[in-house]
């Protein structure tokens, strides 16, 4: 989703919105200024992951990297679903 908007691609970023998020009328013009955000540094997207919370404190997310790519974090009362 953050290459898509990055790209400033908002049919392709409307495609990860609920419902209610697709229907306000501001959202692509709130992409297309996260696109000039993202556009005007250098950022690298490094993982991201979409995460249906199954345990009611905490949920934890482990890389699969190596060396400096290897990290674990861990969100203490998260959402039930979220993406990072």
């Amino acid at each position: 989703m953050i290459s898509y908007i990055k790209l400033n691609q908002i049919k392709k970023v409307k495609w990860f919105l609920s419902r209610e998020l697709n229907r306000d009328n501001n959202i692509e013009s709130q992409v297309e200024h996260l696109s000039n955000r993202f556009n005007d540094n250098k950022y690298q997207l490094i993982n991201e992951y979409y995460l249906v919370n199954k345990y009611i404190v905490a949920d934890t997310v482990k890389s699969a990297g190596t060396g400096i790519n290897i990290y674990s974090r861990t969100f203490t009362q998260p959402a039930q679903e979220m993406y990072i």
